[in-house]
């Protein structure tokens, strides 16, 4: 199963180191130095990564990741963001994070740096994917929080966590206690989880939950389920269990 990755990067030799280093990594790499050309990549294709530019003309990179949260096909797919130190300022980097980016690489860009981040079989979201397949399901799902219980309607389940349509107020950081059945199996998976990300768009709420502690049975059920859905399809988005390290890493 071969992963891969866009790049969306207007210097020539970013675009190029970056490509480099993926393929070095065994990642396919589609690289363009035009926006709005991954803007109609992004439509038509799940990617496992997204490298942006932060500093692009026409569509910069937090108005292309508020695009891609609210996509189809890469709504959870790792986007890592790329920028001069001096250049455009942390409020830009804070904007990228707000609108969905999860990591940062600063200019000028490191090769042993790039090298590492995307060949990290422990810190790598993107080789995390590889170990993980995801199946659209639709089930009913109870959410119950501190402060009350909402009910839900899954979209997509792998083993390491949920997405779900809901009612009511969740909030990123919310610790919940989940309770879902299978379909097509008699198990009825209860767990805790926490909130990685909640998105709103068109009138509808979705959250994505990451399991905290799936007993084994539970486990044993949704693997045995998504092997049995995916059907070989990998297009499918997951969630990475690991960060990257902290070196790589910027998390606002």
């Amino acid at each position: 199963m071969e992963l891969n990755a866009l790049v969306v990067e207007d210097n020539a030799s970013s675009l190029e180191l970056i490509c480099e280093a993926l393929h070095g990594a065994g990642i396919s790499a589609l690289g363009t130095r035009s926006p709005l050309h991954a803007s109609d990549l992004l439509d038509r294709r799940k990617f496992d990564g997204i490298f942006l530019d932060l500093a692009m003309p026409g569509l910069n990179g937090a108005a292309l990741s508020r695009q891609i949260r609210r996509s189809t096909r890469n709504a959870t797919t790792p986007i890592i963001v790329v920028g001069a130190q001096d250049r455009p300022g942390p409020d830009a980097i804070k904007e990228a994070f707000a609108a969905g980016a999860q990591f940062y690489l600063a200019k000028p860009l490191d090769r042993a740096k790039l090298v590492r981040l995307v060949s990290s079989a422990q810190g790598s979201p993107m080789r995390e994917r590889l170990r993980n397949q995801t199946v659209e399901v639709r089930t009913a799902v109870s959410c119950r929080t501190g402060s009350g219980e909402c009910c839900g309607v899954s979209t997509q389940v792998n083993e390491t966590g949920i997405v779900f349509q809901f009612d009511g107020k969740l909030h990123g950081g919310d610790f919940v206690r989940l309770s879902f059945r299978l379909p097509r199996t008699e198990c009825k998976v209860e767990t805790t989880g926490t909130i990685m990300r909640v998105m709103r768009d068109t009138g509808k709420q979705r959250a994505a939950c990451r399991f905290d502690n799936l007993s084994s049975a539970s486990l044993q059920a949704i693997q045995d389920f998504v092997t049995s859905s995916a059907g070989g399809d990998d297009s499918a988005p997951a969630w990475s269990r690991n960060q990257m390290p902290a070196a790589e890493s910027l998390r606002m």
